[in-house]
């Protein structure tokens, strides 16, 4: 979850560019890890009828403290998925329609892997099928995202080929209105216009 939630934030520049980012990221990973860490050493794992091995990290069992720091972290990673999510929102309105349509994919698909992961970190005190389940298809779904990326990268090396034809184009002399309808195929952006003084 905290992994993702760095990725999706760093994304696509590679690093964190705000302090709201970073603090995301940081609650992110002390939910996971901290919390998650704490509620393990009083989890006797003994709230489902199944056959879970032995906590040999417990110190003393209280299930329902267990409980409490679950549902915690929990509470925590929902809001922290709906926090990324306007930041990412934010972001995207801010770009091109081009950049958008681009950008699209993965910011879909890494918002509803996290989704999915709170929802299954929601469950888990409840029920381990449903968190199972939960936390199953937030793992496929950031398994997803490296495809997405890739179909980003793919489709961008691909506009650079057609800008290059198009500067071939413009080479041997492309009319005015011409290169417009040769920019917007370069570019794969129907509703490009170019502003004419």
């Amino acid at each position: 979850f905290a992994v993702l939630v760095h990725a999706l934030l760093a994304f696509p520049r590679g690093r964190l560019g705000s302090r709201s980012s970073r603090l995301l990221v940081l609650i992110a990973y002390v939910d996971v890890l901290v919390l998650q860490a704490v509620a393990v050493l009083f989890d006797p794992l003994t709230r489902w009828h199944s056959a879970h091995p032995r906590n040999i990290a417990l110190i003393d069992s209280h299930a329902s403290l267990a409980t409490v720091l679950e549902e915690i972290e929990a509470a925590v990673a929902i809001g922290v998925v709906v926090a990324v999510a306007a930041v990412l929102i934010r972001r995207t309105r801010l770009k091109t329609a081009l950049a958008r349509r681009q950008l699209f994919p993965v910011l879909v698909g890494g918002v509803f892997a996290l989704l999915a992961f709170a929802i299954g970190l929601a469950f888990a005190p409840i029920s381990s099928d449903a968190a199972v389940v939960g936390i199953g298809l937030g793992l496929l779904a950031s398994i997803a995202l490296p495809a997405s990326f890739l179909f980003m990268l793919l489709k961008g090396r691909l506009s650079r080929a057609a800008v290059g034809e198009l500067l071939v184009e413009l080479r041997e002399g492309a009319e005015a209105p011409g290169l417009e309808d040769a920019l917007r195929r370069a570019l794969g952006d129907p509703s490009l216009q170019l502003a004419r003084r």
